[in-house]
């Protein structure tokens, strides 16, 4: 079935287009352009934000710091979403770093102008605050994801949240860094990422991965996932639908 005429595709940030259109003119009016380059440093843990930032293209990790251990990713951001969760709230940071993790760009807003439109603009602090609490579900599924299910399901998994925000079945990602999101040891991606590939789900060479069989993919996964869209289509209706 085809998808909607208002579906959004990677290019336009999602909730942008959710706001009513004279909010939407105000809001867009003073965004600023930006790029995303990989590995990036979009704000470290404990720092103050400067802007909020709207992805339209490519993938966001939110990672949690763990002391003398390396970092574990708590959720993905990409063209549904917004960084900048912690303002939403009403904070000025957060506990996560976040950083680039698929190359892209987006549209960003100096904190101090986003304040004063989420008080003059209804329908922006609903759409955010729906949002948040769909990052805040994310994070803690994700947490239970970590503990419970088999690494290649984790994998799996967060193929399918990074397939979801990116256009087309291919994209650069390294051992290094699956492991690193993954909060594991290169081997054990290796193991996981060699048992999708053996099933014909994903091709993967020189850093980079091929999606063969998305429905496959989604089968190999932990109910996780689909709990995950789920509940961004509960909050954010049908035109939430990521697939």
């Amino acid at each position: 079935m085809a998808p909607p005429a208002d579906h959004v595709q990677p290019g336009s940030n999602r909730l942008l287009r959710l706001l009513p259109h004279v909010e939407r003119a105000r809001v867009t009016a003073d965004l600023e352009a930006v790029s995303l380059l990989r590995k990036q440093v979009i704000v470290r843990p404990d720092e103050a934000y400067t802007h909020v930032l709207f992805p339209s293209v490519g993938v966001v990790s939110v990672l949690v710091p763990m002391g003398e251990e390396q970092s574990v990713e708590a959720a993905v951001i990409g063209f549904e979403g917004i960084v900048g969760v912690p303002i939403v709230l009403g904070a000025d940071s957060g506990p996560h770093e976040v950083i680039t993790q698929v190359v892209g760009g987006g549209q960003r807003l100096p904190v101090r102008r986003f304040r004063e439109l989420l008080r003059e603009c209804p329908g922006l602090r609903s759409v955010c605050l729906r949002y948040a609490l769909a990052f805040m579900n994310q994070t803690a599924r994700s947490s239970a994801c970590n503990r419970m299910h088999e690494i290649h399901q984790r994998l799996a998994r967060w193929l399918l949240l990074v397939h979801d925000r990116v256009e087309g079945d291919e994209f650069g990602l390294t051992q290094e860094y699956l492991s690193e999101m993954l909060g594991v040891r290169r081997p054990s991606v290796s193991l996981a990422a060699q048992t999708l590939h053996n099933a014909g789900l994903i091709d993967y060479r020189w850093g980079r991965i091929h999606v063969l069989d998305r429905r496959g993919l989604e089968d190999a996964a932990c109910e996780d996932y689909r709990q995950t869209v789920t509940e961004y289509e509960d909050l954010f209706g049908p035109t939430a639908r990521f697939v």
